[in-house]
């Protein structure tokens, strides 16, 4: 794991649990992986891999459990795929200290459960709004958001009440820190 750089897994069709499956690799640079409709959990799977800087994703449906998935991961820059919640009961620090995260996007409608990209200060307009369009309609859950990113992608005043309203509407409270 220590000398790791690149990893591209394209039949991972069977993998049915990612738990810690490149924690501690702080050479790891880029991830790609294939189809992951078995697989139930990413728990831990890229924790402290403090130089990961990419992560591409496939198809992963059925995974409930997010928690620590990137955590410490402080280079990643990009996931491509798109994060699908739907399913999901923990995201506990997801992507806590991906402060340099710009790009990632969630399935429409997806996410159920409580989650904070509070690190998270770079992420793109592009991103912010796949993360608002990927919130479900289910009751009251929190979304914790950097105010920095926030700030950054919507400066207007107006913009930012009309998009805290809207997330209110789908019955979200936005905490920005």
């Amino acid at each position: 794991k220590k000398s790791l750089r690149r990893i591209e897994l394209r039949n991972t069709d069977n993998i049915t649990s990612m738990q810690n499956g490149f924690s501690n690799s702080p050479s790891l640079r880029e991830v790609i992986l294939g189809d992951l409709t078995n697989c139930s959990t990413f728990r831990l799977a890229f924790n402290t891999c403090t130089s990961l800087e990419k992560v591409t994703l496939g198809k992963h449906t059925r995974v409930v459990d997010f928690a620590y998935m990137f955590q410490f991961c402080y280079a990643l820059k990009e996931i491509v795929g798109e994060l699908n919640l739907l399913v999901a009961r923990g995201a506990a620090s997801m992507f806590e200290g991906c402060s340099n995260l710009e790009k990632v996007s969630f399935a429409k409608d997806s996410i159920n459960i409580d989650i904070s990209l509070l690190s998270c200060q770079s992420l793109s307009r592009v991103s912010l709004i796949s993360l608002f369009n990927g919130l479900a309609e289910n009751g009251e859950r929190t979304l914790n958001l950097s105010k920095y990113a926030f700030d950054n992608n919507f400066p207007e005043k107006k913009e930012q009440e009309e998009k805290t309203a809207e997330l209110q509407q789908k019955g979200w409270k936005l905490v920005l820190g």
